[in-house]
C-alpha cells in the first residue's frame, strides 16, 4: 500500500495491523506487521508494543505463550 503524499491530506487514515507474541512471562517475544502504513508509523508501532507487558496466559495453573493481534489506526488530522 503506497501513502505517498497522503501525509499532507486531512482525511487520510493510516493503518498498521500487528501479530504480537508474548512469553510465559508476560514480555513481547516478537512483534509481526501484517499490513503496514508508513516507515514511521511502522517503526513507532514495533517500538511502543515491544514495551508492552501482558498478564500471563495461564492454563491449568501454567503460564504459556500466545500471539494475538492489534489494529493501530493514525489519522493524519
Amino acid at each position: 500500500w503506497d501513502v505517498s503524499g497522503e501525509e499532507d491530506n486531512p482525511w487520510a487514515v493510516f493503518v498498521v495491523d500487528a501479530r504480537i507474541c508474548v512469553s510465559p512471562g508476560g514480555q513481547v517475544d516478537k512483534v509481526e506487521l501484517l499490513r503496514k502504513a508508513h516507515p514511521t508509523l511502522d517503526q513507532n508501532v514495533v517500538s511502543a508494543v515491544g514495551r508492552w507487558r501482558y498478564r500471563p496466559l495461564n492454563v491449568g495453573g501454567i503460564a504459556i505463550p500466545f500471539c494475538t493481534l492489534a489494529r493501530f489506526e493514525f489519522r493524519a488530522s
